[in-house]
């Protein structure tokens, strides 16, 4: 037994690994891009208002102009397709509560998914001569959770053109992965769970302005870490038994945004947005599934949309119509290859009741590339729903 035991853990180095969208499995897997229905639909990530006319439910800055309190609900379906795997996930994916008050300040708060780790890896079975014995030797890998937010934000109007807001993150969160090893006839097996914990603050600024009696508006956001951020280790070996590792630093990175929303024609906007994400060091501490560096990330979209006439008898002028377009370069880089994805959008939103509630859907599909010579196909569909009220607006009549 203690000879299978020394060969279990030289067999941790030399497996050669077939991926099931190894992107997943590192560093803090997919980074969310698109939180909500409304930007998928518009490929944005949030800072170009999309939703129910100048209005985006993660940017604050848009909060101090609506006439009732919302609350908003939002699911996500992500599906991965490639010559040699498949994944599809599902989850809940925002949960948010809006307060404006005397079209002066805004008030929010809510929880949403920050990143997803989904992933299931296989190894090829090899068979290794050890002490004149012949092993059979294969492995899997599956893993699932991420970081998740925990936000309060609130906004203020300096003036008619321009408006300020800060909001503050609490990341928070759990990934379970679990690794089974197959010598022969026997099995061993490894389960970790890491916990996360850290926050984060942000900085908003909108400018309202016009330029040949044409409105367009400038966004820019500033999003990085602060205080202290750990992750909790709890490692449980069949052979060995359970180790906690003391609390270690996790990489979070810093992200910086600039949005345009131009008004082309009557009630038809085009929007262009740049984010780059960056991180402190190259090196990820907690993740060494395979071998990859973190990298900044660029990431570009350019959008059209046709706002709703909400006073319009035309069912289909009352909905609001989106297209985008965005290509980006991922954090994540492997040895020989940097991992790019680019991707094409829709959405449309579709309003009922008189407090100017809303449905809606978008839709994403993207071809990423830089994976082991492979390609994935992503498919990704969003429907969230937007309900509104006079609460906690004392006074107001419609």
């Amino acid at each position: 037994m203690k000879t299978i035991k020394i060969f279990y853990i030289l067999f941790l180095n030399i497996a050669i690994l077939i991926p099931q969208s190894p992107i997943n499995s590192l560093g803090h897997g997919t980074i969310i891009g698109s939180p909500d229905a409304s930007s998928l639909g518009l490929s944005s990530t949030g800072l170009i208002p999309s939703g129910n006319n100048f209005f985006s439910l993660h940017n604050p800055t848009t909060w101090t102009q609506l006439d009732f309190t919302y609350l908003s609900v939002n699911y996500n379906s992500n599906f991965i397709n490639s010559e040699n795997y498949k994944l599809f996930n599902s989850f809940l994916s925002g949960l948010t509560f809006i307060v404006p008050v005397k079209n002066k300040f805004g008030f929010g708060l809510g929880m949403r998914p920050y990143s997803r780790k989904d992933f299931e890896i296989f190894s090829k079975t090899e068979s290794i001569n050890f002490n004149n014995e012949v092993f059979s030797l294969n492995r899997t890998y599956s893993g699932s959770g991420g970081i998740s937010s925990f936000f309060n934000s609130l906004s203020y109007k300096i003036s008619k053109k321009n408006t300020l807001a800060t909001q503050i993150d609490f990341l928070f969160g759990s990934y379970n992965e679990e690794r089974v090893s197959y010598v022969s006839t026997k099995e061993y097996n490894f389960n970790q769970t890491i916990r996360y914990k850290s926050t984060m603050l942000s900085f908003f600024y909108e400018l309202k302005d016009s330029f040949k009696n044409r409105d367009f508006s400038i966004f820019s956001s500033y999003n990085f870490p602060i205080g202290k951020k750990y992750i909790t280790h709890k490692n449980d070996y069949e052979f060995i038994g359970e180790i906690n590792p003391l609390n270690i630093d996790f990489i979070l990175p810093s992200n910086l945004r600039i949005g345009l929303l131009y008004n082309l024609a009557s009630s038809v906007f085009i929007s262009s947005e740049f984010s780059n994400i960056k991180f402190s060091s190259k090196n990820s501490t907690y993740s060494n599934l395979f071998d990859h560096e973190i990298k900044s990330s660029n990431r570009l979209n350019l959008g059209i949309q046709k706002m709703k006439k909400t006073n319009s008898r035309d069912f289909l002028e009352k909905i609001q119509y989106r297209v985008g377009f965005f290509t980006m370069g991922h954090y994540i880089r492997l040895p020989e290859y940097n991992v790019n994805e680019t991707g094409l959008s829709f959405g449309f939103g579709f309003p009922f009741g008189i407090s100017e509630n809303q449905i809606d859907l978008g839709f994403c599909i993207s071809k990423r590339n830089g994976i082991n010579e492979n390609n994935e196909i992503l498919t990704k569909f969003s429907i969230n729903m937007l309900i509104g009220d006079l609460w906690l607006i004392k006074g107001k009549r419609r």
